[in-house]
């Protein structure tokens, strides 16, 4: 089985001509999360192609005024070198900062959050607990990830402020972006450790949108949907591959549904059994989703 690195469905690598090995050390996008991208690529080049229009009509209609302005004297042009000489260049305002005023969404490609894992009491060194944690996060990936090494995670800090009845999720920025999927793949060998749960670093939009759907997929699966019959995008759920409903404005709205899709989403879902994966429950994306927003 492969897991799909956008929608976290699983497949059969067989089934989609993928072998073993390459499942296992490479990133996965399964073919409904690519026609997704490749929708969102075309309508990308549509409003690439319209503002290219817009440009071309407004350098058109710059070029009678500029073929109207009088040219500048020689005693212009030297009044305006000797003003650039002496002039020096406007400052920077005080709070401009290029570094923040980028987007952040290419850095969290690199990012994992892990919880469960211990945490230091109160009282402790810094030092002490920087330490615990690396060798705790260590200990966790290394078997997830083949190649891992002493270089493989770059950074490592706690979420959200300490509390002593609970332990804070680690925000942990690995060195490859491909670490981040074969660990998100192979994220299933921790099923003897239910207590830890690993996730990508969503923005908080798409955090808030995939709570709502595990909430809805909960709910599908206590209505006795198999767990294996629903699946999550970024922001919609399907059922047996037909579209239950998306994410909207952060409310979820049902998709209309015929006869045949309703018989298609339930023609193999089993009578009503109670789940018992914990990591289904939404209350711990709830959780996740409250205290990893810090970072934002």
């Amino acid at each position: 089985m492969i897991e799909c690195e956008l929608c976290f469905h699983w497949c059969h690598s067989k089934c989609i001509g993928i072998s073993a090995p390459v499942a296992k050390n490479y990133p996965f996008i399964c073919p409904y999360c690519t026609r997704s991208l490749l929708q969102e690529v075309s309508s990308l080049r549509l409003v690439v192609d319209d503002l290219k229009e817009q440009l071309a009509s407004i350098k058109q209609q710059d070029q009678p005024v500029n073929s109207d302005s009088s040219p500048t004297s020689p005693s212009t042009n030297l009044l305006g070198q000797n003003l650039s000489s002496d002039s020096t260049p406007p400052s920077q305002p005080s709070d401009y900062h290029p570094a923040k005023n980028q987007s952040h969404s290419s850095d969290r490609r690199f990012n994992l959050i892990v919880s469960g894992v211990g945490e230091q009491p109160a009282g402790t060194p810094r030092a002490t607990c920087l330490r615990e944690d690396s060798v705790e996060i260590s200990s966790i990936l290394s078997p997830l990830l083949p190649s891992f090494s002493d270089h493989s995670v770059r950074d490592c800090y706690r979420l959200g402020k300490y509390k002593p009845n609970s332990t804070r999720p680690l925000l942990v920025t690995m060195s490859r972006t491909s670490d981040v999927a074969t660990i998100l793949s192979n994220k299933s060998s921790l099923a003897d450790r239910p207590h830890l749960r690993i996730s990508p670093d969503l923005p908080p939009h798409l955090r808030k949108s995939r709570s709502i759907l595990l909430k809805v997929r909960y709910d599908l699966i206590s209505s006795g949907i198999e767990r294996k019959n629903i699946r999550i995008s970024s922001d919609s759920i399907f059922v047996n591959h037909v579209k239950r409903g998306s994410v909207i404005n952060q409310v979820f709205k049902e998709c209309a549904q015929s006869p045949e899709d309703v018989d298609a989403s339930n023609s193999v879902s089993n009578p009503p059994s109670p789940p018992t994966d914990v990591a289904d429950s939404p209350l711990m994306d709830h959780n996740l989703s409250s205290t990893s927003s810090t970072t934002d």
